[in-house]
C-alpha cells in the first residue's frame, strides 16, 4: 500500500503485524525458507550446529548488511503490494488492449503481415499472426520467461553433440586416419567386431547420442545396434527415380512398394528437383501438407527408407553421401526433430501446434506458416553450381571485411553485465575477470558442462548457423580456418565462457542475496532460491533435478547474454539462400537489437508494471546498457585502428601512416556517435544510418543496403575495375584478410 506521499506501508490486515524497523518473525507462508531453518529441516532437527558458510566471496552478505530474513520478508512485502495494486492485472489488460487492436487492424489490412515482413524479424511476425503462445513454442525472448524454445534449444543440442563428435574424431577430418574410421564405422561390421579403434568409438558415441539424448526425449526412435546413419545423394536420385526405388525393392524382403514409391516422391518433392510421380492416393497431397511440419515422420521415412539395405550396395551405386556429410545431416535432422517434439508437443504427446493454428484466418495461418517453413529450413534450395557461386561470393566479402572482426566482438563481453539488469553487474564482471585469469581451465569446463561452447562459435557470432551450412563444405571449412587465425574463434569462445561465469555469480548473488527483483529474475531463468542453494551446497554438481534446472538457468543467461544469430531473429526472406549476398552480416545487427536492446526495453516495461516510475525504470537501466557496451566499443575500435596503422608499415606495398587513427581528428560529437553505433545501440537503425554514410562518402546508399556484393560491384561500375582493384589492395584490412583467406582456402583445397 502507499500512503498520500508514496511511501510504502503495509497494513495489518494485509500483510499481518510485521514491522519491518526491526527484526521480524518468518510469515505464515514464507516465500523463502531462511538458511538456518532449511540447513536444520536438513539434519532432521537434530541439534542447533548452524551450517558452514558458503565459499568465501560467492555472495555472501556483508557484517554491517541487513539480515537474510528482513530481506526475505522486504521481498514479500513488495510481492503483497504488487498484487495489491494490480501489476498483473494491468499486463493482463494492456495485452488484451493491444491484442483487439491488431486484430482489428489485420481484418481490414489483410496483406499487412505481408509488408511487415519485409523488416520485422520472423519470431515477431509470428507473435502478430499467432500470438504469444504459438511464437513461445519455437522462440522465447530475452528477459520474458523461462525455457528456450525450438530454435534456440535444437542449436543448443546440436552444438553440444557436435562437441561431443569432434572429441572422437578432431576438428580434422581431412586425414588419412579419420576417413578410414569413417568409412568402417558405415560399413555392416558389428561394433564388436570393428578393429579400427576410432570407428568402434564412432559407433559407441552414436549409442549414447540415442541413450542420452534421443530415448529421454517423446520422439519414437527406435533403437538400432550396430548403426551408423546413410544420407542419400538426391542428384542421383533425381535422375532416375525409377532405378532407385527397383534397387531398395531387391535388396529388401520387407520393403511395401507403395511405401517406398510415395517416400521417394516426397523426397524429390522436398528438394523441388523433379516433378513428383503422378501415381498418387487421393489423400497424399493432404499428407504431404502435413509432412511439411512434421520433422518426425519425415525423417522416420528417409531413416526407414533404407533401413535394411547394406551401405555397401547404396555406395557402389553412388547413391549415398560421404560419410562425414551423412553424419553431420543426421545430427542436424535428429536435433530438429528432437526438439520440435519437445516444443509442440505436451508430456502426453499431444499436438499442441495444429490446434493453435487450425482456427486461424488463412492471412495470419499463411504468415504463420511461412515463419515455421523459415524455422525447419524448408526453403528454396540453390543448385550445386548456384550454391557454390554463392559461397565464393561471401568468403570474398568474410575475408576481406572481417581481418579485425574480433576487436568488433570485444563488446560482447558488456553482454552479461547487462543481463544482470543491476549496477552490481559491474562487480560481477571485475571478480569474473580476475576468476578467469587465475583458472582459465576451470572455466572452460563449467562452459563445456552446460553446453554453451562449440567449435562454430565465431562462425555464428556473424552469421546465423543456417547461413554457414548453405556455404559450400570446402567454403566452410575455409572460412573455419580464417576466423581462427584472426583471433575471432579464440574471442568468442572466450565471450561464452565468460557469460558462463556471469551466470553463475548471478544465480548465486540472488539466491543468497535477495532484493525486491531477485525472486522475479531467478523466476525468468525457471528457477527458485532453494534450488540454486541446494545446487550450491551440492559442490555445483548438475546431476538431479536441482542441478537439471540450474543449468538450463545458466544456459538461459548465456544465451541472452551472448549473440548466436538465427532465423527467429530476422526476416523470413533473410532466411532464404537466395538472398544471403543481401543479408551477410546484417544477421548480427538484427540479433543485437532482439536480444540485448529488446531485452532492455521488456525489463523496463516489467518494472513500470510493478509500479516504479517511468523515469526510475528507464534511467538506471539505459544508463547501465550504454556504461558497459560503449567503453568496450571503443577500445575495440582504438585497437583496430592502431592493428591498421601497424600492417600499413608492414605489409609491402601499402604507405605507412598514421591517417588510420581517424578517431583522433573526431570531435566529441561525432566520437560519440562513433561509439554508439559501433556499440550496436541503435539497432537496426544502423542500416539506415550506414547507408547514409555511404552516400555521404561517394558510395551508394542503395548498394549499401543491398549488401557488400552491391558495394563492391557498384564501386567497381562507378571507380572502374582498376582504381576499384588498387583501392582495396592500399587498405591494410582487405590486404590483411585477403592473404589469410587465401591460405585458409589453399589448405581446405590442399
Amino acid at each position: 500500500m502507499y500512503n498520500e506521499r508514496g511511501e510504502v506501508f503495509a497494513s495489518s490486515s494485509a500483510l499481518g503485524a510485521i514491522r519491518v524497523d526491526e527484526p521480524a518473525p518468518a510469515p505464515e507462508a514464507e516465500a523463502v525458507p531462511a538458511p538456518e531453518a532449511e540447513a536444520e529441516a536438513d539434519q532432521g532437527g537434530a541439534g542447533n550446529t548452524p551450517p558452514p558458510p558458503p565459499p568465501p566471496n560467492e555472495g555472501m552478505s556483508e557484517p554491517n548488511e541487513p539480515s537474510w530474513e528482513q530481506k526475505a520478508v522486504v521481498a514479500a512485502i513488495k510481492n503483497e503490494i504488487n498484487i495489491q495494486t494490480g501489476a498483473a492485472a494491468r499486463a493482463a489488460s494492456w495485452k488484451r488492449y493491444f491484442n483487439n487492436l491488431k486484430s482489428e487492424f489485420l481484418a481490414k489490412n489483410p496483406n499487412a503481415l505481408k509488408i511487415l515482413g519485409l523488416i520485422y524479424g520472423a519470431d515477431s511476425i509470428l507473435r502478430i499472426a499467432a500470438g504469444d503462445e504459438v511464437a513461445d513454442m519455437f522462440y522465447v525472448r530475452s528477459n520474458s520467461r523461462s525455457g528456450l524454445g525450438f530454435v534456440q534449444a535444437r542449436g543448443l543440442a546440436r552444438d553440444k553433440w557436435r562437441a561431443e563428435l569432434f572429441k572422437v574424431l578432431g576438428t580434422d577430418w581431412t586425414t588419412q586416419e579419420v576417413q578410414d574410421a569413417l568409412k568402417e564405422a558405415q560399413g555392416s561390421t558389428p561394433t564388436a567386431e570393428l578393429q579400427n579403434r576410432k570407428a568402434k568409438q564412432l559407433r559407441e558415441y552414436l549409442e549414447r547420442f540415442h541413450r542420452e539424448y534421443i530415448e529421454p526425449s517423446n520422439s519414437d526412435i527406435g533403437f538400432r545396434p550396430d548403426y551408423f546413419p546413410v544420407l542419400l545423394n538426391l542428384q542421383e536420385v533425381m535422375n532416375d527415380p525409377e532405378a532407385f526405388i527397383q534397387l531398395i525393392l531387391e535388396n529388401d524382403d520387407q520393403a511395401n512398394e507403395k511405401s517406398v514409391r510415395r517416400t521417394v516422391r516426397n523426397l524429390v518433392k522436398y528438394q523441388k528437383i523433379v516433378e513428383s510421380d503422378k501415381q498418387q492416393d487421393t489423400d497424399e497431397d493432404a499428407e504431404q501438407e502435413e509432412l511439411i511440419f512434421s520433422p518426425a515422420e519425415a525423417v522416420e521415412a528417409k531413416i526407414q527408407l533404407t533401413a535394411n539395405v547394406s551401405p555397401s550396395v547404396l555406395r557402389d551405386a553412388m547413391y549415398i553421401q560421404e560419410p562425414e556429410v551423412a553424419l553431420m545431416s543426421y545430427l542436424d535432422n535428429v536435433t530438429k526433430r528432437v526438439e520440435w517434439n519437445k516444443a509442440t508437443r505436451n508430456k502426453d504427446g499431444k499436438d499442441m501446434l495444429a490446434a493453435a493454428l487450425k482456427d486461424l484466418p488463412p492471412q495470419e495461418r499463411e504468415r504463420a506458416e511461412a515463419v515455421l517453413n523459415a524455422y525447419l529450413g524448408n526453403v528454396t534450395h540453390l543448385s550445386p553450381f548456384w550454391r557454390s557461386v554463392n559461397s565464393y561470393v561471401q568468403a570474398i566479402n568474410l575475408v576481406t571485411l572481417l581481418p579485425f572482426a574480433a576487436f568488433a566482438s570485444i563488446p560482447d563481453f558488456a553482454g552479461s553485465i547487462v543481463q544482470t539488469k543491476e549496477f552490481n553487474g559491474f562487480t560481477m564482471f571485475a571478480k569474473e575477470v580476475v576468476s578467469q585469469y587465475k583458472d582459465r581451465e576451470a572455466a572452460k569446463r563449467f562452459a563445456n558442462d552446460i553446453g554453451v561452447v562449440m567449435p562454430e562459435a565465431a562462425a555464428n557470432a556473424w552469421m546465423s548457423q543456417a547461413d554457414s551450412d548453405m556455404l559450400d563444405p570446402k567454403v566452410r571449412m575455409a572460412t573455419d580456418k580464417f576466423f581462427s587465425w584472426t583471433g575471432l574463434s579464440y574471442l568468442t569462445t572466450l565471450s561464452r565462457e565468460f557469460a558462463s561465469g556471469m551466470a553463475k555469480r548471478f544465480l548465486i548473488e540472488h539466491a543468497n542475496n535477495p532484493t525486491e527483483r531477485s525472486e522475479r529474475y531467478l523466476q525468468q531463468l525457471g528457477v527458485t532460491y532453494d534450488q540454486v542453494r541446494r545446487w550450491q551446497d551440492s559442490g555445483f554438481s548438475f546431476e538431479g533435478e536441482d542441478g537439471a534446472a540450474v543449468k538450463g538457468a545458466l544456459s538461459r543467461f548465456v544465451e541472452s547474454s551472448v549473440l548466436r544469430p538465427n532465423a527467429a531473429e530476422r526476416p523470413v526472406w533473410a532466411s532464404d539462400p537466395r538472398f544471403a549476398v543481401v543479408w551477410q552480416l546484417k544477421s548480427f545487427i538484427y540479433a543485437f537489437n532482439k536480444v540485448i536492446l529488446e531485452g532492455v526495453e521488456r525489463e523496463i516495461g516489467q518494472r513500470i508494471l510493478n509500479g516504479t516510475g517511468i523515469t526510475s525504470s528507464m534511467a538506471p537501466l539505459l544508463l547501465l546498457t550504454m556504461a558497459a557496451f560503449m567503453p568496450l566499443a571503443a577500445l575495440g575500435l582504438e585497437l583496430r585502428e592502431y592493428a591498421k596503422v601497424g600492417l600499413s608499415y608492414a605489409i609491402p606495398g601499402i604507405d605507412g601512416s598514421l591517417k588510420y587513427l581517424r578517431t583522433d581528428s573526431m570531435d566529441y560529437g561525432t566520437y560519440f556517435g562513433e561509439i554508439f553505433q559501433r556499440a550496436g545501440l541503435d539497432g537496426p537503425l544502423a542500416l539506415i544510418s550506414m547507408a547514409q554514410r555511404s552516400g555521404d562518402w561517394g558510395g551508394s546508399a542503395l548498394a549499401s543496403l543491398a549488401g557488400p556484393t552491391a558495394e563492391l560491384l557498384e564501386k567497381t561500375v562507378r571507380e572502374g575495375p582498376f582504381d576499384a582493384a588498387y583501392s582495396r589492395a592500399n587498405s591494410p584490412q582487405e590486404v590483411a584478410g585477403t592473404i589469410l583467406g587465401i591460405g585458409a582456402i589453399a589448405r581446405t583445397i590442399l
